[in-house]
């Protein structure tokens, strides 16, 4: 790997802050809290994401991370706006609530939690415990504090940190009662409600906590197809604590949270293929059939910013009194999860720790996913007819008057249970020594469990008939940490882990097509890893941390099922990386400032793309995940904070990423740049052609120099906080402010169709006391409507497969697959609201 240019930015980096007198407090945000809301000298920040506990300006690792009182301050609900704060993340928000797409420093997939298996390489941990499911409904007011950490974490925090981890760590109650009830409202029905209670239960012993919340947001969205508001969200969950401390020695935390969402039909645009205005082709609206509804446009794809449109949200849903495409539109999810952790003081200043966690949840989903309504198609007992006026989205709602026998001609419903439980065993030597060690054992096992859900079948809606799919995970790993102090101002760090991940996955018949629990595919699969991680720090002087990583990390690989076993694909690999970082840290001005510079540059080699295949059940192209790629992703991250004075803070941070695929080959891009042909297994290669075609010159399914998609290029955020007296003993008036940018991302490897830029401004305004405190507030005050993301998807308006004008000789080599259409997810508006807090 050359990394000389990234180097070169350290050193370049070093000669300017030494220049001007200012160094890297690596992404100090936390920096700026304190133990009242008010500004004062930056706080002293303890964190743990070298699984030891460091300060956050010692920490040799690029990490940032919010305190409980900046959550409040910066009015952070959810990943969501921690993300627009965080340089280097980029969160996608694709399906409501449900399959969490975070992007660390340009690592993306754009089948994350579509395909099963595929994961985001980016992983959630609360407490340290991870957490395999969707993160975007915790109650973030029952947290202590958030850590960032960015770049590969594998080697101490184990699967799926491939390019960071995101960690949650729960307040510890202490011995005295204290409890805190905080109320706001807003815009779009709006509703968020929390209490917290914590106190001593058996003297300094035993303390423990009770923490509850209820959320609602009512949507803001017409459904143009039946009237109703789409986009509604309501989360009800209750968390206790406790906490056991017998003496100086010994102490065990545990937590258990019980959360239920209750979302509504999620409100999805969708952008037509008549729209689209590039790589004309045979997969274009102007080769469907004389049934199909067409307008002759010749273009197979989209290129440009793809803008919300009022007019194309629809979900046949069932509402006011219509037939709904499926039984179940929205996301619902039961989950009830704990963790524990238990730390003991051994002779020698050793220390030895022991995490355990379990999730259980059920969910189910449902959309309306063919965007047309057509009565139900052929699920309905009608023949699929796809003559709707021209240009029109929305026609045919009729009553329900009868319950259908299937779903709605490509509806989606689908529900699964998973079941996940960890454990985690470390021994630690004294910290204080020049030599330090660390060792420990993981592991790991979950099970999801899908089940039929549809008209035709509704025992299993409870789980009480037969399962259609059964996936199974099982991790075991070792890892460990050698700590040398080279000299009083030079360490040197070496962490390591030996990982063996196994998949299994099942598929049956759900008594439909094949016969109850009558297997159709059993197949399994083993990943061995090992992942290292070098780290040498420098510290100069006091104050300043200047460091360089060597690492590699690993996202897991996986199964395609019985499509993929079909056609001798039934695994992929694992996706690696190498990763160089060099950082630099330091507070100023004596403790009330800080600021981090952090460059990266990042090898990902066996990049997880996907491949076209024929697919044997509806003779029709489906996907599979295949290892055909590889990407070089260079970047930096800057971030300065400063308590100018007591009253007066502000923070600026700015990332750049550039992530661009150094080789690689999509079927797809081969289909746009040939004009509309299928490639044969051999790269480059059509599968046939028409008589008398005549491929363009340039046809390639190279994906070479494009960007990764999901990912923003550039990243930038601000906030600024002022009190004041009020003029009323023991009250202060504050104003706050914050804002966020994201340039554009694309959505497919083609680097055509975009999201648009996002710029988002918030601010809060309003009176605190030691008890209490009134605050009035907007969010998105500019009301950007870029959209958050879109998936290309098929136009049905167009027609099937089957409905393609040309057949025989003329269809030779021809995709044939519907015309590529979007759909996308959509921004919440701007939002004016009030909150009250009071503190007893």
């Amino acid at each position: 790997m050359n990394t000389r240019k990234i180097l070169s930015w350290g050193a370049a980096a070093a000669a300017l802050a030494a220049g001007v007198g200012i160094t890297p407090a690596g992404e100090a945000q936390a920096q700026q809290a304190a133990p009242a809301a008010k500004a004062t000298n930056q706080e002293e920040v303890v964190v743990t994401a070298r699984k030891k506990e460091e300060t956050l300006l010692e920490a040799p690792i690029a990490v940032t991370a919010y305190t409980a009182t900046q959550i409040q301050n910066l009015g952070l609900q959810s990943i969501d706006d921690i993300a627009a704060q965080t340089p280097g993340l980029s969160f996608s928000k694709a399906f409501g609530r449900s399959s969490d797409r975070p992007v660390m420093r340009g690592q993306a997939s754009i089948l994350a939690t579509v395909q099963s298996g595929v994961e985001s390489g980016t992983a959630f941990f609360v407490d340290g415990v991870y957490y395999a499911g969707d993160i975007q409904s915790i109650d973030l007011n029952d947290l202590a504090r958030v850590e960032v950490i960015k770049g590969p974490q594998s080697a101490l925090y184990g699967r799926n940190t491939y390019a960071g981890a995101v960690n949650y760590i729960t307040k510890t109650p202490g011995k005295d009662l204290t409890g805190e009830f905080r109320g706001s409202a807003a815009q779009h029905g709006e509703q968020d409600l929390n209490f917290r209670i914590a106190g001593g239960l058996i003297g300094d012993t035993l303390t423990g906590s009770l923490a509850g919340r209820y959320y609602k947001y009512g949507g803001e969205w017409n459904n143009v197809a039946t009237g109703e508001t789409l986009g509604k969200e309501q989360t009800s969950s209750i968390s206790g604590v406790l906490n056991f401390v017998p003496n100086d020695n010994f102490r065990v935390k545990g937590r258990l949270t019980y959360l239920e969402d209750r979302d509504g039909p999620r409100a999805f645009g969708f952008q037509r293929s008549n729209v689209n205005n590039c790589f004309p082709g045979f997969r274009s609206n102007q080769f469907r059939g004389p049934a199909a509804t067409t307008d002759n446009n010749p273009n197979q794809y989209f290129c440009g910013v793809i803008k919300a449109n009022p007019s194309s949200i629809a979900q046949n849903s069932g509402a006011n009194g219509t037939r709904p495409e499926g039984p179940f539109m929205g996301v619902w999810r039961d989950a009830l999860y704990g963790q524990s952790t238990a730390e003991a003081n051994l002779p020698n200043g050793w220390t030895a720790t022991l995490l355990a966690g379990f999730r259980n949840e059920t969910r189910k989903t449902g959309s309306d996913s063919n965007f047309q309504n057509d009565n139900g198609g052929a699920a309905f007992g009608a023949p699929f007819n796809p003559s709707f006026p021209t240009g029109a989205l929305v026609s045919g709602i009729v009553p329900y008057t009868a319950t259908p026998t299937g779903n709605g001609f490509f509806a989606i419903s689908s529900r699964s249970r998973q079941d996940d439980y960890s454990v985690e065993a470390r021994l630690a030597s004294a910290q204080d020594q020049r030599l330090r060690w660390l060792v420990g054992l993981y592991g790991y096992a979950s099970e999801t469990r899908g089940v039929p859900f549809n008209f035709g079948y509704t025992a299993a809606r409870n789980f009480t008939g037969p399962v259609v799919s059964n996936d199974k995970t099982a991790n075991v790993a070792y890892f460990g940490s050698l700590s040398l102090d080279i000299t009083e101002k030079l360490t040197f760090d070496l962490e390591g882990r030996q990982a063996s991940e196994s998949r299994n996955t099942e598929e049956y018949g759900d008594g439909l097509t094949n016969p109850i629990g009558r297997v159709t595919y059993a197949d399994n699969a083993t990943f061995k890893n090992f992942t290292p991680r070098a780290t040498l720090t420098y510290k100069p002087m006091s104050g300043t941390t200047l460091y360089s990583i060597y690492s590699e990390g690993v996202k897991p690989g996986g199964l395609n099922g019985s499509i993929g076993l079909a056609v001798n694909k039934n695994t992929f690999a694992q996706e690696t990386s190498q990763n160089v970082e060099v950082g630099w840290k330091q507070s100023l001005f004596g403790g009330r400032g800080a600021f981090t510079l952090a460059a990266y540059d990042t090898v990902a080699l066996d990049y997880q793309l996907t491949t076209a295949v024929q697919n044997p059940n509806t003779l029709g192209i489906t996907s599979v995940v295949t290892n055909q790629g590889k990407a070089r992703i260079q970047g930096f991250e800057a971030d300065f904070r400063a308590a100018v004075t007591d009253r007066f803070n502000f923070g600026v941070t700015y990332a750049y990423t550039d992530p661009r695929f150094s080789q690689g080959c999509d079927e797809f891009q081969y289909t746009l740049t040939s004009g509309g042909l299928l490639m044969s297994s051999t790269p480059n290669v059509p599968r046939g052609t028409p008589p008398g075609y005549v491929i363009p010159a340039g046809a390639s399914c190279s994906i070479k120099g494009k960007q990764v998609p999901l990912t923003s290029k550039q990243q930038a955020s601000f906030n600024v906080g002022y009190t004041a007296p009020s003029g009323m003993e023991g009250v202060e008036w504050f104003a706050r402010a914050n804002g966020s940018y994201a340039s554009t991302k694309y959505t497919q490897v083609h680097n055509t169709a975009e999201t648009g830029e996002t710029t988002l401004l918030n601010a809060r305004i309003g009176l605190e006391a030691e008890r209490w405190s009134f605050t009035v507030f907007g969010k998105n005050i500019t009301d950007d409507d870029s959209i958050t993301i879109a998936t290309r998807w098929f136009d049905l308006y167009q027609g099937t497969a089957a409905g393609a004008g040309l057949t025989g000789a003329a269809a030779t080599g021809v995709d044939t697959g519907g015309p590529r259409a979007f759909f996308y997810g959509l921004r919440k508006g701007q939002q004016v609201g009030a909150e009250m807090k009071v503190k007893f």
